[in-house]
């Protein structure tokens, strides 16, 4: 029931499990090759920036939330680790 998210350096969805369409009302297809800040709220985008810079670094990521656009114009709030 979890969303597993890949993404490459640059923050590019290669891979979505398929229960984010229930979670975002987009099926994986839609975010592949797309980068996670064009989901992601701008007030929330610095943050998880740093998040995800410290995963790079090898730094554990706890669980950090941020606001990511459903399809019907509406915000999730989700928390992500690593």
């Amino acid at each position: 029931s979890d969303v597993v998210v890949l993404t490459d350096d640059r923050l590019r969805f290669v891979y979505l499990s398929p229960a984010v369409e229930r979670m975002l009302g987009h099926p994986p297809a839609h975010f592949l090759g797309r980068t996670l800040t064009a989901f992601c709220h701008p007030d929330d985008r610095r943050a998880m920036l740093t998040a995800f810079a410290s995963g790079r670094r090898g730094e554990a990521v706890v669980a950090t939330a941020m606001r990511v656009g459903h399809r019907d114009g509406s915000w999730r709030t989700l928390s992500f680790r690593g």
